[in-house]
């Protein structure tokens, strides 16, 4: 199962790369795929957004990788800019938002219900729809993965399927980031409970002092406190170990309905 994990991570969800890769049997075929994909896709920008945003949306589209690249993953427009301002790209951020490129995830100031009224819309992180369009850009990290090496790169690829398999399961995403407690890299919302979720790359997975320290705070209380990671699926006191591929089935409940259904059968009109 890990396996084909790891195969769906470098191929990603594009049918095109998908059909070349089994046609071929052959990674670079699909990364080929990809690599085209990522062109008619900054053609688009070309052909359909408005003359004055172009520039930025592709300077936005292309910065996604590098930025995931880095330490807490978090979306700095300065190393677009040096003095860029949201206010000059938020049409651009939108603009891919919308036609469904990226997938953006907003810090909240506290990780408690309701998320929507928590977030923090000026701190966000930006990754790909598809987790095989971002290992497209890391040159020569298909093989590795392939072969097991989740050296460089392997954290924001990771963490780019999971954002992706959470929103495709109905999950909006958020993160929690705080120098008292640290960072927790999701937090999602079920029906009003909260659940915190950290994906550990490395060995060393059981070690998550952020995850410890915001799951101990009295007043904020939790669903679950996930840790997805290489090992077997486990249960350590409250934290629950799952293997990575298992994000395929956090899927979001439905909400409940709030239309009441009366039955009115039984009723009696009383006579004039």
């Amino acid at each position: 199962m890990k396996k084909v994990f790891l195969s769906y991570l470098v191929v990603g969800g594009m049918p095109e790369a998908v059909a070349r890769f089994i046609e071929t049997k052959n990674v670079m075929d699909a990364v080929h795929v990809q690599n085209r994909i990522r062109f008619l896709y900054q053609q688009d920008v070309l052909k359909y957004a408005q003359t004055n945003q172009r520039i930025r949306i592709q300077e936005v589209f292309s910065a996604v990788p590098a930025q995931l690249n880095k330490p807490n993953h978090r979306f700095f427009l300065n190393q677009i800019q040096p003095k860029a301002r949201i206010k000059q790209f938020e049409d651009s951020f939108e603009w891919l938002i919308k036609a469904g490129i990226v997938l953006p995830s907003y810090n909240v100031e506290q990780p408690c219900s309701p998320l929507l009224i928590n977030e923090k819309r000026n701190l966000f992180r930006l990754f790909y729809l598809d987790t095989g369009m971002l290992c497209s850009c890391f040159e020569g990290i298909q093989l590795k993965i392939l072969q097991g090496d989740t050296g460089l790169n392997w954290g924001s690829v990771l963490e780019n399927a999971v954002a992706q398999n959470l929103a495709a399961n109905g999950y909006p995403l958020y993160y929690f980031d705080s120098k008292k407690y640290g960072e927790i890299d999701f937090v999602i919302e079920d029906q009003s409970r909260v659940s915190l979720i950290e994906c550990q790359s490395g060995k060393d997975f059981r070690k998550h002092p952020a995850l410890d320290k915001v799951g101990n705070v009295s007043n904020w209380t939790f669903a679950s406190k996930i840790v997805l990671c290489e090992g077997n699926l486990k249960r350590e006191q409250e934290i629950l170990y799952l293997p990575w591929y298992l994000v395929f089935l956090m899927k979001k409940e439905p909400e409940p309905s709030l239309i009441v259904h009366f039955n009115l059968d039984d009723l009696q009109v009383p006579d004039k």
